[in-house]
């Protein structure tokens, strides 16, 4: 956890103390974090987890609007999801762990995600557990256009282990892309994925900045029990 994300408390504990919506009692809360010294393996702390559970509901009410005013008003990462044609709602970057990124939202659903792509989720009908793969970066797709590989796909509720997926990806080309004001030009990348022992197809899609290969949207098939994830990256994380 470490300095940065007592420094990121610091600053939303002083955004809302100036916020008229926000109860009393979440002040003492910011302080008893600020104090706690975190251990060397940068795991949350359940307390922890509970405290940042409750940011998220705070800066994320299911009756506001996704607005850029309400996205630069949250002192962290976020980004928008929703489940095909579901609502959309905001999570929050709660962690950062060597190259993955844990996000967590209002009901405390959490993704694992690294390079844009979800590795794995906690608290969904049916959890993907872990994905394994070649290390295949967007990189080396953009510069050949097209790749094959492998994966193995492990799933919770119900258990299914090292599902074997075949996956074709390919560079479909630029596109122009909106995300609540942000207009970006991306490469559109696309995955199509197959298991031939459950016959589960699907298509991931992923739109990636050309440079800095940071994905700030994407479509992902997480599990066969589950609608795509459209996933937009509303406030980049830090560097």
């Amino acid at each position: 956890m470490g300095i940065q994300i007592r420094i990121l408390f610091q600053e939303i504990g002083s955004r809302l103390m100036n916020k008229n919506n926000v109860t009393k009692q979440l002040l003492p809360m910011f302080i008893a974090i600020n104090l706690v010294s975190c251990s060397p393996s940068q795991y949350l702390s359940s307390s922890y987890t509970s405290a940042f559970s409750l940011l998220v509901n705070q800066f994320t009410d299911g009756k506001q609007v996704i607005n850029r005013d309400l996205i630069e008003s949250i002192p962290f990462a976020s980004a928008s999801i929703k489940f095909s044609d579901g609502d959309e709602s905001l999570i929050i970057l709660e962690s950062t762990r060597k190259d993955k990124n844990l996000w967590i939202s209002s009901d405390r659903i959490k993704f694992t995600e690294s390079e844009g792509r979800v590795l794995s989720t906690i608290g969904l009908p049916n959890d993907l557990y872990i994905i394994d793969r070649p290390n295949i970066d967007f990189g080396k797709l953009i510069k050949k256009g097209k790749f094959k590989y492998i994966s193995y796909y492990s799933f919770r509720n119900p258990e299914l282990n090292n599902l074997k997926v075949e996956v074709k990806a390919k560079v479909v080309g630029e596109e122009a892309v909106s995300i609540y004001g942000m207009e970006k030009n991306l490469v559109l990348i696309e995955e199509s994925i197959y298991s031939s022992s459950i016959n589960w197809k699907a298509t991931n899609k992923f739109w990636v900045d050309r440079e800095s290969l940071f994905v700030w949207k994407s479509i992902q098939a997480l599990t066969p029990r589950l609608p795509y994830l459209e996933i937009s990256i509303t406030k980049k994380p830090a560097s």
